[in-house]
């Protein structure tokens, strides 16, 4: 399987009109700078008050809204280092949790076995109708209470297999809620290659 998409979110409060490429740039949390060249922003809107504002810098894909951040991009490069400077310019910012994501994709064609389905689907098949996409979902914890949540969604041309690693940063008298979540978003190297040994013991094949 190939990986097309990494990023690291991060839960918490947040104001998406802040934290935007200006303030980015004037804070140094980003190299580029905006104002030398055009950037596209999105507005998605949430509700009555709550948006997502999404952008592009340094390479990488961001997405700010009032209980999340996400830093990403379409390979393995961990934002662990934008995250570190942005929360020195945040240090009271409240936060929840830390999510580690990534997205793996092959042809369904490269796919070395059975798409799990419901029992004796195949023989509701003309009750169902035409296969749009089969998926699957599993989650586990590991011994350090972390949530892995693994989703296999596959359709006639393709598998897609998304991974979330999920951490709590709730803030103890010993440590802060920011040294957990860059301790949670530290695993990112250690998370992608949990990720390998777990699709090389579903399918013996490797993530390139």
């Amino acid at each position: 399987m190939q990986l097309i998409e990494s990023n690291i979110v991060l839960l918490g409060g947040f104001n998406p009109h802040i934290i935007e490429p200006k303030w980015l740039c004037r804070h140094d949390v980003v190299s580029e700078n905006p104002e030398e060249f055009e950037i596209e922003m999105k507005i998605q809107l949430l509700g009555p008050s709550a948006h997502i504002v999404k952008f592009e810098l340094d390479g990488l894909r961001w997405e700010v809204s009032q209980d999340r951040i996400l830093i990403g991009s379409d390979e393995a490069k961990s934002p662990l280092a934008w995250f570190d400077r942005l929360l020195k310019m945040l240090p009271h910012t409240p936060l929840r949790a830390v999510g580690t994501n990534f997205k793996l994709r092959c042809k369904r064609t490269d796919w070395p076995l059975d798409i799990p389905k419901l029992p004796n689907q195949d023989k509701a098949a003309h009750l169902i109708g035409d296969l749009i996409a089969s998926t699957t979902l599993t989650k586990g914890q590991l011994k350090d209470e972390t949530q892995v949540n693994l989703s296999l969604n596959a359709n006639e041309s393709e598998v897609v297999l998304d991974a979330n690693f999920h951490r709590g940063v709730t803030e103890t008298d010993k440590v802060s809620a920011i040294e957990r979540a860059l301790y949670a978003m530290g695993e990112y190297d250690g998370d992608i290659d949990r990720l390998r040994s777990i699709v090389t013991a579903m399918t013996g094949q490797e993530v390139e």
